[in-house]
């Protein structure tokens, strides 16, 4: 599911390295890749992975409940 964040701050369940300055997050459920979420935000596959460093080029290693910048 995507999120938006306000004034609260980024979602407790943010990835480890993510950017916790960005305002829409997508937690990654059963099935996600990292195309169908960056088709969901339309954003490119550089931006995800520039804007979620700890994810390898692969984005073989997204974690499921886990929150990602997008």
């Amino acid at each position: 599911s995507s999120n938006s964040t306000g004034a609260g701050g980024p979602p407790v369940n943010l990835a480890a390295g993510s950017l916790s300055i960005c305002t829409a997050y997508h937690t990654v459920a059963s099935g996600n890749t990292c195309a169908s979420m960056d088709a969901g935000a339309r954003i490119a596959l550089a931006d995800f992975l520039r804007w979620n460093p700890e994810i390898n080029v692969d984005c073989t290693n997204v974690q499921l409940g886990a929150a990602y910048y997008v």
